[in-house]
């Protein structure tokens, strides 16, 4: 397999200068529809990634890096803090598409059957 095939011009990559400020990366991430955006130098070099998550435990002192799984993708929300039920429930939802999604078509159906049953 070549590698080249799944490479994007760096015209057509989303990403932000660690120059700009955070309202541009908020913007990038939210026209873009993505998650995570790489951060690069005035010279174009990586720098590193900015995610859902640093804005979210910015702005919340209760979502905290998920110590279980992987500190930069995943969070953990305190039970008794104050996160908003919305943005909670927004969360969970993107949490549950992610995992979904890293199952097979077959195992999806299957869970998504048993919801259906379990809904009844």
């Amino acid at each position: 397999m070549n590698v080249s095939f799944f490479l994007k011009p760096k015209a057509e990559v989303v990403y932000v200068y660690d120059t700009d400020p955070v309202r541009t990366a908020l913007d990038r991430m939210f026209e873009s529809g993505f998650t995570a955006i790489p951060v690069l130098s005035a010279k174009g070099r990586y720098v590193g990634t900015i995610t859902e998550g640093d804005f979210l435990r910015r702005q919340y002192e209760d979502i905290i890096p998920g110590y279980y799984m992987n500190k930069v993708h995943w969070n953990s929300v305190k039970a008794d803090g104050n996160v908003p039920d919305a943005l909670l429930r927004e969360m969970l939802e993107k949490s549950y598409r992610l995992v979904l999604g890293g199952f097979s078509k077959k195992k999806q159906r299957a869970l998504l059957e048993g919801e259906k049953k379990d809904a009844i």
